[in-house]
């Protein structure tokens, strides 16, 4: 997949890796919630034919960090190249039983380039949701700007270039936490009201 395919695509909140899901043999395992540029544990979710543990490579290089984990995940606009390989590896990524996903950066050149993008998305043009709408509570509130910006070009012509990438994510929204506290009777060391909910003591 090349760059000008990769900024036609939409991708959930801007990570390229997320393409993933697109080749035949693999599946995605985890939340789809959870696919921001921080949300690199997420990506280990990533099935190749049955098989999870994919090697993640950033120019050929692993790109893996502690426990299996997406070290990093570049802006979409960084991104030359996107190649998943599912089967018939050579030497250099054969010792992973699932997929081999790489992604290949921009470089550099002898003329500048550049690109800049916005995204919002906000609870003013959400629908709302099935249980809410059942519970009869409104949207939940949120505010989501994503910003993007790459430029690359020479330095010295012919001979060194430069390209940088920024990448910044204001997600602001509400999220619900249903918890339990101890009753007057637990607190007295009597946990028998658990048993009429089927909790076996």
């Amino acid at each position: 997949i090349d760059s000008k395919l990769i900024g036609e695509i939409p991708m959930g909140d801007g990570t390229a890796y997320g393409l993933t899901r697109l080749v035949a043999g693999a599946s995605f395992e985890r939340s789809y919630a959870l696919q921001r540029p921080m949300d690199n544990d997420n990506l280990r979710g990533v099935t190749v034919s049955g098989t999870i543990s994919s090697e993640f490579t950033l120019d050929g290089t692993s790109n893996v960090g502690s426990q299996a984990r997406v070290a990093i995940q570049p802006p979409a606009d960084a991104i030359q190249e996107f190649k998943v390989e599912t089967a018939t590896y050579d030497a250099s990524v054969g010792h992973t039983g699932a997929g081999t996903v790489n992604l290949a950066l921009k470089g550099g050149g002898n003329q500048f380039h550049g690109a800049a993008s916005f995204y919002n998305r906000d609870d003013s043009r959400s629908a709302n949701l099935f249980a809410s709408n059942k519970n009869g509570t409104a949207v939940t509130p949120r505010n989501y700007n994503r910003f993007q910006a790459f430029l690359s070009g020479p330095i010295i012509k012919d001979k060194t270039f430069f390209a940088l990438s920024y990448e910044k994510l204001n997600d602001d929204t509400i999220e619900t936490v249903t918890g339990a506290v101890p009753t007057e009777r637990m607190r007295r060391g009597d946990f028998s009201e658990l048993l009429a909910a089927g909790v076996q003591i």
